[in-house]
């Protein structure tokens, strides 16, 4: 399975059995996207310039059919924050930067918050 950009729509291309989608969230564009290791969901991390919401949390686990497994939540340490990159260690570790400066990890099972650091 391959997960990919088109423009700034997410996209799966499965079998032709599985078909393929885009996705955009509330209109906001994707800016990265990325395969997890030993599975065939994706990580995804929503373009938070285009957002006219303010904070929210966008960086999200979707399945091959577009459907979301969970949305990572952000650290309540800034109330305009936003998460601006994201890395799966060799280990199949997820951690992510935020733009406040904190590096967060997160349990990329189930999306929920590990430990938090400020690093910048």
């Amino acid at each position: 399975m391959a997960y990919g950009l088109d423009g700034a729509a997410v996209t799966f291309g499965g079998s032709e059995k599985q078909g393929a989608w885009k996705a955009i969230i509330n209109g906001i564009p994707a800016t990265r996207v990325q395969r997890i290791p030993d599975s065939d969901d994706a990580l995804v991390l929503w373009d938070y310039m285009a957002s006219t919401e303010g904070r929210f949390d966008n960086l999200l686990r979707i399945r091959p059919d577009g459907t979301i497994r969970w949305r990572a939540t952000l650290p309540k340490v800034d109330e305009n924050d936003t998460f601006v990159s994201f890395e799966i260690s060799a280990s199949g570790t997820l951690a992510a930067n935020t733009w406040s400066g904190y590096k967060v990890d997160i349990d990329i099972r189930t999306g929920e918050i590990q430990s938090t650091r400020f690093v910048k």
